[in-house]
């Protein structure tokens, strides 16, 4: 079992948030905002090339899940189908662009250390993050959003809009790589 660094998610909270903002609460969809802006932006700044950019992919995430609240199930956590609107994004972009950009990990602009870093020495740290920026785009995703963002597998699969089987074994097929790439380097 998988020990996370991460504060549990307040999931109830964040079901009710949606359901008012749903209805129109702005006071609601303001503290969803607050609440996991912090976790979307993170996601976002590791899969793009510039704070803007992950800005950019960040408002669009939330106006398209503001835009599309109301159709929101309840079905499953709220914040896996925000990652998934931002996976979306991110395909979109890309399709656009041709590419998906890689961060530099080093340069980031992360406020905080993430769990990674708050376990691993700084050259550990730059080894696994250097490689886990050479990992393929969904699979970088599934990597931050199941280690970084503490989602579990059947939301990492939400968030990519694949089966919780898929998920898991773009999990393992990464992890593996990681592994491979960081006894190497």
């Amino acid at each position: 079992m998988r020990t996370s660094l991460i504060p549990k998610p307040n999931i109830a909270l964040e079901e009710e948030l949606a359901v008012r903002a749903a209805t129109g609460d702005r006071s609601a969809a303001e503290a969803l905002f607050v609440r996991l802006y912090p976790a979307v932006h993170a996601v976002a700044r590791r899969m793009t090339d510039s704070d803007e950019a992950a800005r950019d992919a960040v408002q669009e995430t939330f106006l398209r899940a503001f835009r599309s609240l109301p159709s929101w199930s309840g079905g499953g956590r709220f914040a896996a189908w925000l990652f998934r609107i931002l996976a979306n994004w991110l395909r979109d972009n890309a399709r656009k662009s041709g590419r998906l950009t890689n961060t530099d990990w080093n340069n980031r602009a992360d406020p905080a250390p993430g769990p990674l870093e708050q376990i691993l020495t700084r050259e550990e740290a730059g080894r696994v993050h250097a490689a886990i920026d050479r990992l393929a785009p969904e699979s970088r995703l599934a990597v931050l959003l199941y280690y970084g963002q503490g989602l579990n597998a059947k939301e990492v699969a939400e968030s990519l809009g694949v089966t919780h089987v898929a998920a898991r074994l773009l999990l393992s097929r990464a992890v593996r790589r990681l592994r491979e790439e960081v006894k190497r380097s």
